[in-house]
């Protein structure tokens, strides 16, 4: 963080850099004019402005003539559990995760489960049973589902 202005100055996640400077104010807040990514050999450089529109059309994010117009993304409703049966703790073993896949359907229960990844193979069946009598608020959302096995 910048310590004058606390803004984002830097961050590194990984061997991914994102550095960030040149501050300019604009309706109340600092924005990066540079914004510099390095990672994997790769360098990108983005130089960014914005201009306050004083009299802007009605429409002012409309698409231009030629532009293709496709359908916007769908809105996510997270999964609200009413109902989710654990696992019994183990007696001191590891702990292991065990990543279900399965659609949320109009009942509340977990559809077309399917074992995504399992760090320990031998709890996918007892982790895909569990899942199968989850139940949530009403949703048709697909969704993945941790079971967590403690001391397993």
């Amino acid at each position: 963080m910048d310590p004058v202005t606390g803004t984002l100055a830097k961050q590194q996640i990984g061997n991914e850099l994102v550095e960030c400077g040149e501050n300019f104010a604009f309706s109340g807040a600092l924005f990066p004019a540079k914004i510099t990514y390095s990672g994997d050999g790769v360098r990108i450089d983005v130089r960014q402005t914005m201009v306050e529109l004083k009299d802007p059309p009605e429409i002012v994010l409309a698409p231009t003539a030629n532009a293709s117009v496709r359908p916007a993304g769908k809105t996510f409703k997270r999964a609200i559990g009413q109902s989710m049966p654990q696992p019994p703790e183990g007696r001191g073993g590891r702990d292991a995760d065990v990543e279900i896949r399965g659609i949320i359907r109009e009942d509340g229960r977990v559809h077309q489960a399917a074992i995504q990844s399992a760090e320990r193979p031998d709890l996918g069946q007892e982790a895909l049973a569990l899942v199968q009598q989850w139940v949530f608020a009403p949703n048709t959302e697909e969704d993945t589902f941790v079971v967590h096995f403690h001391g397993r």
